[in-house]
């Protein structure tokens, strides 16, 4: 059984839909979204940018689908209902509110849930902040590794950069905060004042950022702007 699908959507370009997502969106059963005022937004977008392609690929919109709040903090609430939705033949799609879900977002339990109940999802795969931002980046990418969001404590922010300089990588790619990017790098500045880092903000939108360059340099750069929204920082390993 096959009824279930992770479902990425853009991470910032509305164009940057998969057909194969728009169809998924606009037609399936259940949705699980972590805010379903996002995925209602989402949908409604699609409907009235697309009308045409909707009607040239014979896509009968569903206007009755069951909307979930899904997250971490409820899934042994809900997964009894989801589970017996699925098991009824109905079509059921996780989405999150940008990107790929599961990525540093809820969705891993009920992956791990569903395979334990013998149900095999399958993927609608999108572009991700981690991947695109690491292409822009400019910096080593054969080798990285992904630390989503860091620690909040100093301490410990400085013993998870330490010992990730440590394996064998290229590159560390996290996420942060708008109110944290600056801390955080001048932070990283202090264990490390040569490295090279790229942050980068928007990606795919109108406003896209990329800052680059050696670690002080850039921070000199995000201390002339506002810093909003969400950011991807890459960070190059230096040699050894």
């Amino acid at each position: 059984m096959n009824n279930f699908t992770i479902l990425g959507t853009p991470i910032g370009n509305i164009e940057d839909i998969s057909l194969r997502a728009l169809r998924a969106i606009l037609t399936a059963d259940i949705v699980l979204a972590e805010d379903t005022r996002t995925f209602i937004k989402l949908k409604n977008i699609l409907k009235e940018r697309y009308v045409d392609l909707i009607k040239t690929l014979n896509i009968e919109v569903n206007n009755n689908q069951n909307l979930i709040s899904y997250r971490e903090q409820n899934h042994d609430r809900v997964f009894p209902e989801i589970l017996n939705l699925i098991l009824q033949g109905k079509s059921v799609i996780l989405t999150t509110d940008a990107g790929l879900p599961v990525i540093s977002d809820p969705g891993y339990l009920l992956i791990k849930e569903l395979y334990n109940n013998n149900i095999t999802p399958t993927i609608i795969p999108s572009p991700t902040s981690i991947t695109s931002s690491i292409a822009l980046s400019g910096l080593k990418s054969d080798k990285f590794t992904f630390l989503g969001f860091l620690p909040r404590d100093r301490g410990k922010i400085r013993k998870v950069i330490n010992e990730s300089l440590l394996n064998n990588v290229s590159s560390i790619v996290f996420f942060e905060s708008p109110f944290r990017v600056l801390k955080t790098l001048i932070l990283i500045s202090e264990l490390n004042s040569e490295i090279n880092v790229a942050c980068v903000n928007d990606i795919t939108k109108k406003f896209e950022k990329v800052f680059r360059g050696n670690i002080l340099d850039v921070i000199n750069q995000l201390k002339d702007i506002k810093i909003v929204g969400e950011w991807v920082i890459v960070i190059e390993k230096t040699k050894d």
